[in-house]
């Protein structure tokens, strides 16, 4: 991960005034420890930090892939990757679950070098699902 991206990060948790990021990846350990001493503002997890939940219970990749969305679509905040369909994914069901769209549309890009950059309105689905209900938040 770049150092543009660390500060993207570091930039994401100061506006939404967060003090810790879980890090959905697949990344390897050398980059994983990049990013745990690269990003300044907060405490840093990984779905490995979670032993409950990612100790060997025979869970194959898509299984692991789906915990980290389900914990990611439920975060206070999402920062995902431009063009990435494991964000794309995580975007929507965040629009589901009523999240906000500010909350929900960050994402690390390489085009606008030192700026923060959105997704597209048309990745968040707009409405509540009502089959969410469960989880919509209330405020």
């Amino acid at each position: 991960m770049s150092l543009l991206s660390l500060h993207k990060v570091d930039f994401a948790l100061a506006d939404f005034g967060l003090d810790q990021v879980y890090v959905a990846t697949d990344a390897p350990d050398e980059l994983r420890e990049q990013l745990r001493s690269g990003i300044r503002r907060g405490a840093v997890f990984f779905l490995e930090d979670q032993p409950t939940l990612a100790s060997d219970k025979g869970l194959l990749e898509g299984e692991l892939a789906a915990i980290e969305m389900w914990i990611s679509a439920r975060a206070s905040a999402f920062m995902g990757t431009q063009e990435s369909r494991f964000t794309m994914h995580i975007q929507v069901e965040r629009g589901l679950l009523g999240k906000s769209l500010e909350s929900s549309n960050r994402e690390l890009c390489k085009a606008l070098a030192g700026k923060r950059c959105f997704s597209p309105y048309y990745k968040s689905s707009g409405r509540k699902g009502p089959q969410h209900r469960d989880y919509w938040e209330t405020s």
